[in-house]
């Protein structure tokens, strides 16, 4: 899934402009698939 694009406004602040942008990006990281990467990959921007 390419959600880095719709992770830059959010990592920028943005979320509060974009509430539908910010619940898709959570939803992205509630993901199994992305906790798995996240493990396997380390951190990524501070998250």
């Amino acid at each position: 899934m390419m959600s880095f694009p719709a992770e830059i406004p959010v990592m920028q602040g943005c979320g509060s402009k974009a509430p539908k942008l910010a619940a898709f990006v959570d939803k992205v990281h509630a993901r199994p698939a992305w906790q798995r990467v996240r493990e396997r990959g380390g951190p990524y921007f501070g998250w």
